[in-house]
């Protein structure tokens, strides 16, 4: 270090700032004060900072704890998210049984009355088959109470916890209620998507099959309805006996003329009415499609690739042809009287036409059961005794 560099470390150590002041007096010099800056605010900076303001009210980012969030645990994990007025905003799915439960619910949430929302979703899984006991865990700045259900309120802060255990940072971690719930249930939403879209697009090979095949039946029974006119006006006994054979195996077959002519007056005017339960019966057949598809889904753990290999049956019928063929023709007009009958039981509104032709298929049953070539193992079928026991308890209506 040279003296010129050591001099002015020690000038910097020796010369405080009141030895420079007492120096100055000496020689009659005051030093200089040091001015206050004065911050004047003027009206536009005013209204500046009152906009700035404003906009950080509006768009900063607020605390996720006001998110309404409501998880519906009963095996399928269900989210639900609602407004201030307990009405649902939107329902996710948490995991796969929940996709499979939502997809096959015919219902349009948003809007709905939250306990209403939970009791279609309780309902339709009980009809799945899950016996678990709803269980619904809330999360919110304020407690949520319903009429019907019993509610475990909980803080974020539990799930936050959960997830800081499992190794998650908390920067990982400050996310939105909705967010933050899929950590903890470990949603693979990829996965769930995927699912979802597989489904979808093999309904719609179904739905497309199904629109089809009512229409090739609305085009048959213009054909078949003709043929019933015709036949009332030049009657043929082999065209009569053909029509009973191929679309009226619920009827009797008549060799008296008058009974032909009555018979074929009936059918004309009850046709549509027929009709539309042939378009009904191969709707639930296709519907009986959807629940395989699915069926096969879960047994298969929820594989995509198994729904895209799904071949579609385009018949509908319940019981395989090789059965079917093994079956009497009384065996086979009894099933046939016993499908049509459930159908009408099971209509929310029996009219007085069907409940007449109702009453009249009921009698051809009765007297098939009686028939020699009538099996005890077709009337045990379980198919034909569920019939009986809606028959009697729909008897009095």
């Amino acid at each position: 270090m040279n003296i010129k560099e050591r001099l002015k470390i020690e000038s910097k150590i020796l010369i405080t700032d009141d030895l420079k002041k007492k120096t100055l007096r000496q020689f009659n010099l005051n030093p200089k004060p040091k001015r206050k800056r004065i911050f004047i605010m003027t009206p536009l900076i005013g209204a500046l900072a009152a906009m700035l303001i404003l906009f950080m009210i509006i768009f900063m980012p607020r605390s996720n704890e006001g998110e309404n969030v409501l998880i519906l645990s009963i095996n399928p994990q269900i989210l639900l998210k609602y407004d201030s007025n307990n009405k649902i905003k939107e329902v996710k799915p948490l995991n796969e049984d929940a996709v499979i439960l939502l997809y096959d619910l015919e219902v349009e949430f948003e809007g709905l009355n939250l306990e209403e929302g939970i009791l279609e979703i309780e309902t339709k899984a009980r009809h799945l088959g899950y016996q678990n006991k709803v269980s619904l865990t809330h999360i919110g700045k304020t407690k949520l109470r319903l009429n019907n259900y019993e509610v475990n309120n909980i803080k974020k802060s539990y799930y936050e916890n959960m997830l800081l255990e499992k190794g998650y940072t908390k920067k990982d971690i400050n996310v939105s209620n909705e967010a933050l719930i899929k950590l903890a249930f470990e949603t693979d939403e990829d996965r769930l998507f995927e699912l979802e879209t597989t489904l979808s697009l093999q309904t719609s090979k179904i739905n497309s099959l199904i629109n089809r095949k009512v229409s090739e039946t609305q085009q048959k029974g213009e054909a078949v309805l003709q043929t019933i006119k015709d036949l009332l006006e030049d009657f043929k006994e082999e065209e009569y006996l053909e029509l009973m054979g191929v679309y009226f195996k619920s009827e009797p077959l008549y060799t008296d003329k008058t009974l032909i002519y009555e018979q074929l007056e009936e059918l004309k005017k009850h046709y549509n009415e027929y009709l539309r339960y042939q378009t009904i019966q191969i709707k639930n057949g296709f519907k009986q499609e959807i629940d395989n598809m699915i069926g096969v889904v879960k047994e298969n753990h929820y594989n995509p690739n198994v729904i895209d290999n799904y071949e579609i049956s385009s018949n509908g019928d319940v019981v395989s042809y090789s059965e079917y063929k093994k079956y009497t023709y009384e065996e086979k007009v009894l099933l046939n009287l016993v499908d049509e009958m459930t159908r009408i039981l099971k209509m929310p509104k029996v009219s007085r036409i069907s409940s007449e032709r109702l009453q009249r298929l009921y009698l051809n049953y009765l007297t098939l059961k009686e028939h020699p070539n009538v099996r005890k193992t077709v009337l045990n079928l379980k198919v034909v005794k569920d019939f009986e026991r809606l028959y009697e308890s729909k008897k009095g209506e």
